[in-house]
Formats: C-alpha cells, structure tokens, sequence
C-alpha cells in the first residue's frame, strides 16, 4: 500500500548573535544550542546571521554544520530579505530599535528578541528572557511586553542535562578541593587573575580547572601568574569537554552570564564576580533566592579581600550544600527545550509535538530522517517514534483510495485487493489463536479493518463481528462487495461501542498509524470485556531488518508510522493500558533479507538458498530468537 505523503518543511528561522571581545561568547553560545536543539527535535535547518563568521565556524562541531550568512554594519534587513526569513530570533548585546523591528515586520518577517533592551522590545512577536523573574525587575514595563513565559529559559547544551543525573548522587565534601574557574569567551578584564592570585593565598590543598574562552587576550600575564602556584591546576582552551570538567567541581567561580545557568544545572556551588555595573546588578537581584553566592564588582577586590570571602565558601559545607541544591531547583536544563517548542508552535500550525508513547519521556536521540521529520529514539525506553506528527485535519488526506488500489511492492501486489489471499492468510493466523484461547465465539471487533478481508474470514467462522476505517473508499467496498454492513467510516477517536461489549479485538497494521497510540489503545481496551483477548500486529523494530540492514528499514520506513515497537515498548505500553501480554511471535521472515544483510554477492546469495533445508532451518531459528520483521502479541485484557 502506498498512501500521500505527509507534508512537512524546515521554516527559515534565522538567528543572529555575534562573538568578540566586547560582547563575549555567550550569545554565539546559547544561539547555537537553539539551532541544534531545532534541529535535533523538529529537523529544522536554521540559517545564522553574523558579523563574525569565523568565530561562529570555530564553535561548529563539523565543517557546514549550519548555513553561515556573513554580515557587515546595517546589513540584517537586507539579509532577511535576501534568505527569506520567516522569522529571526535576535540575540546581541546591541540595543534594537523600533525603526529596525518595523521594518522587518514590514518585509513579513516574525522578530524575536533574546534579553534585548532596546526599544524595540515594544514591538516584536516575542521578547525571550534567559531568566523572567530577573528581568522582571530589571527591564521597564515588562508586564506590557509580548514575552515568552516560564521561569527558566536559559538555552544551554543537552549535555549539562545528561550529566544532572550523575552529579546529583554525588556528596560534597567538607572542604572544597577542585575549584573551577571560568570567566567567559573574553575575559578582557583579566577576573581570571584575579581569582587564581586570591586561590594562591589559601593554605587548602587545591586543584583548579581553569577555563580560557577563544578570545582570551591575557596569555602572557596569565603564564607569569601560574609560575609559583601552590596548588596543581590545568589550563583548558575552549575544550570541548567543558561540561565534564566543570561536572566534578566542588565550587565554582565564574563572571555572571550564561555559565551561571550550566553550573546551576549540574548543581555546583557557584561563586560570581562581575565585570560592570548592569552585570553586578542581573546577578544580584539572580542570587536573591541563595542560587549563587554574587561577591560583586570585581574591581572592588584586590586578591586579598577575594581570599578571604572565597576560604569562607571553600571551608563552609553546608553553605556549599545550600548553593547546589537551590540552583539546581532554579534551573532544570530544559529552557532551549521551551524557547524551541515556542518557536514550532508559531511557525508549523499544521503539526504537533510528542513525548514518547510508552514512557512520557522527552529526551531522544535522532536516529534517522523521513520526508523531512525526525526519527527519534527514547534514552529512557528506547522506543523509537515520530515526535512531529501531522494534526488530523492533515491526516484527512493521507488515507485516499490510492492507498489501497496502489500496487502493494512488498508482496509483488497489484494493489490491496490483489493481495487478498496473502491477508487472508494472516487472518487465518490470527483468528486460529483466538480461537484456541478465547473459551467461545462471539463478538469480534477489527480496528482499521481496511476493505474488510480479516471480517468476512471471521464472519464466515461463525464470529459476529464489526469494524471501522478512515477510509470512505474502503468502507464503502466492505459494504458493498463484502455484504459487512456492521463495518462504519471513522476513526477510534470519533467510533463509539458500549463498553466492555467486544470479546475480541484484532488490530493488525494500524497501532503504528495512530498520532495517540496511548490514548487509543486505552479507549479500544475499553470496549474489551474483562478476561477477553487483543491480538495486535505491528512492523518490529527488533527484526532482521532494522538489525543488519537500518539504512533499508528507514529510507522505506511510511511517513505515517509514528511509532516502531519491540515486545519490551509494546508490552509495557499494553501493559500500562489495561492489559496483560500472553504470549509473542514475530511475521515477516524471509531468508533473503537474511542474505541481505550478511552482504552476500548475487551468486553467494543463490548459492545459500539453494541448500537443502535451509529455509526451514532460517525460519526455526528466526522464530525462536523473534528476528521477523513483524511482531504479534496477543494480550487478555484485566479482570
């Protein structure tokens, strides 16, 4: 069967942040978790904006990892227009003006601002702030403003979230003694010196990590400084593991900015030192709930008095304690999630995003791409699913007549119908099992019943049976060509039964296709009498071909399939819907996809199978080991 395909394209989001030794890195930074964050979780391509495209491309972790458009002074309408943008996310230390917002507003272009305080926050879509509650005292008339929500939009790496877990189990000790240092890309008032001068003067046995940013410009004062440290240290420029190091710290000390948000994650006792006025005063009003412990100016220190405050912090466990937990209830590493999830809602109307089906999870891994939306994977479960999935009003169009009347290539079809005495086959299966187990025949129930093969087979047994499809073509054949007036067009969201009034239900094909397999399955128990069985079929991702050949199994993977299932997804999710898995078996097992996947030559291939015997052996060992390509499990719903 082939069906229409779902359409779906990446929207030109634009971002535009810059990197240098008077802004910092913080904004090329946190842009750039965004753009894989959109990428990663929608398939997104977004374009960036900047005026120092070199220092951008030094942050990519492959060569082209996103589309670099170069600017000069006053170029970002220009550029908007050129690239099409539909919207742009603003992030610079530069104040907007509502001049500029107009006239990209004027070109049809959405604006988003980042913690800008220009005057053209009046104007845009969208203002977004890392931190609401802060802004909400620094920034004027900010209850008029259109603005993101939440309390946590901080756009740091997924790489500071994985490694919360671990960092949580761990025990702070009673003296500090790995210290992290890390006073952003720039540092151009040398606080790094600072700190490292003011650690010298402490008799506590320490290790420091110190962190240098791509623009560091103090080299030759720093290699002077670190002649006669007492303590051991190792100096890292712009390391990629980052988030590793600063994860084993005891203590921090860091300039206020977007590092506060990643240590706060990890739940590390975080010191700031500010290098102006406005930073000093953002972290003050930040550190109001104990999240950090904010020193102030640091050109208020000399590295006596900075001793002295730091030997407190480095000696007081509880105070220590204190900084980590509330920090890390202030910042769960989740805010680029809500910043992307924002932006997919104001620019893809017509889909939706989805946790995963089994576990409620959010954290994926894409693993493969299919007509432009991401597969994903589950870290929690494992399932793999289609996050972005099409509303049902998009869904409307994709089951056509063409979906049945095309020519079926997996079974050498002409179209569904010619496949008849394939499917019959299969429903025989299906039915000779229920049939062993259920203690007598009665009422029969097929979900997604297509042109209504699997019904005339059971009818014919002696089941009273009923069904529904999407489908107006294939209801219509039910009822005229089968006689199976019992059969009805709609879906398990519009069809109602009485409750408890089925004693069997066969859902073969279809649990993949639905947007709310949770949701769906719960409401087609519903209508299973307690103590009676489902038989359920769907393609399994545990087969032979999504083991050895998965570049096959998803360049042919449906763009209708929102969920791919192993007996462990599918039996908790049966499990946790209201009914108990008795008993699996997998389909679809075919000894050329076995050679297949062995990468056997033509000759090599006939060769195999003409042995004698061996497609009865394959197929044994097949069964056995559950290595087809389908998988049915039959379930009994609870007492």
């Amino acid at each position: 069967m082939s069906h229409n395909t779902i359409p779906y394209a990446s929207p030109r989001v634009g971002l535009r942040a810059d990197g240098s030794l008077s802004e910092g890195m913080g904004h090329l930074h946190r842009e750039l978790n965004l753009a894989r964050t959109l990428r990663d979780r929608f398939a997104w391509a977004p374009i960036f904006l900047t005026r120092t495209p070199d220092v951008l491309r030094s942050l990519f972790t492959e060569p082209g990892e996103f589309a670099v458009v170069s600017l000069t002074s006053g170029q970002e309408i220009e550029a908007v227009k050129e690239n099409d943008i539909a919207l742009l996310l603003w992030d610079t230390q530069r104040e907007i003006s509502q001049e500029e917002v107009a006239a990209l507003k004027q070109a049809g272009t959405k604006v988003w601002l980042y913690g800008n305080q220009g005057n053209g926050r009046l104007e845009v879509d969208c203002n977004v702030f890392a931190y609401p509650g802060v802004a909400a005292q620094v920034i004027e008339g900010y209850d008029l403003l259109s603005r993101l929500p939440g309390s946590d939009n901080t756009m740091i790496a997924e790489r500071f979230r994985d490694l919360r877990s671990n960092r949580s189990a761990r025990k702070h000790p009673a003296t500090a003694r790995r210290i992290f240092v890390a006073m952003g890309g720039a540092d151009e008032n040398f606080m790094t010196g600072l700190a490292l001068a003011s650690l010298k003067l402490l008799t506590h046995p320490l290790h420091v990590d110190c962190f240098l940013g791509q623009l560091f410009p103090h080299e030759e004062q720093l290699e002077k400084l670190l002649r006669d440290v007492p303590f051991s240290y190792r100096i890292h420029r712009a390391s990629r593991f980052f988030s590793e190091i600063a994860a084993m710290a005891d203590l921090a000390i860091i300039q206020f900015g977007n590092t506060v948000a990643e240590l706060n994650c990890l739940g590390i006792p975080v010191v700031t030192l500010n290098p102006a006025p406005f930073h000093d005063r953002v972290a003050r009003i930040y550190a109001q709930d104990g999240s950090t412990c904010n020193l102030g100016l640091a050109e208020d220190f000399d590295s006596k008095t900075l001793s002295v405050a730091l030997d407190h912090l480095i000696s007081n466990q509880t105070t220590r304690e204190h900084l980590a937990q509330t920090g890390a209830n202030k910042i769960d590493g989740r805010g680029v999630f809500r910043v992307a999830d924002a932006l997919f809602a104001t620019l893809q109307k017509d889909f939706n995003l989805y946790c995963c089906d089994v576990c409620d999870g959010d954290d994926f891994i894409p693993i493969a791409k299919r007509n432009g939306r991401n597969i994903v994977k589950c870290k929690i479960c494992g399932l793999d699913y289609m996050n972005v999935r099409p509303n049902r009003n998009i869904l409307k169009n994709v089951y056509a007549t063409e979906y049945f009347t095309a020519e079926r290539i997996q079974d050498n079809a002409e179209s569904y119908e010619a496949d008849k005495e394939n499917i019959l086959r299969f429903a025989c299966a299906r039915l000779d099992v229920l049939e062993e187990i259920q203690p007598a025949k009665g009422k029969l129930l097929d979900i997604g019943c297509a042109l209504g093969f699997y019904l005339e087979l059971a009818r014919d047994r002696g089941w009273k049976v009923a069904g529904f499809d999407i489908s107006n073509y294939a209801v219509r054949y039910a009822h005229d060509k089968l006689n199976l007036k019992e059969v009805q067009q709609g879906t398990v969201e519009t069809v109602e039964y009485e409750k408890d009034s089925f004693d069997a239900i066969i859902c073969s094909l279809v649990l993949e296709h639905f947007v709310d397999p949770r949701g769906s399955l719960a409401k087609i128990l519903s209508w299973l009498r307690p103590g009676g069985h489902i038989a359920i079929k769907v393609p399994h991702a545990g087969g032979i071909m999504y083991r050895f050949t998965p570049k096959k199994w998803f360049s042919t993977h449906p763009d209708n399939h929102f969920c791919d299932f192993t007996p462990q997804t599918l039996g908790r999710l049966l499990y946790d819907t209201g009914a108990e898995p008795v008993s699996w078996h997998t389909e679809g097992i075919y000894l050329e996809r076995f050679a297949e996947a062995l990468e056997l030559s033509a000759k090599q291939r006939l060769e195999l199978l003409a042995l004698d015997g061996i497609q009865e052996r394959y197929h044994s060992f097949a069964s056995q080991n559950l290595l087809g390509d389908s998988l049915v499990v039959y379930g009994r719903k609870f007492l």
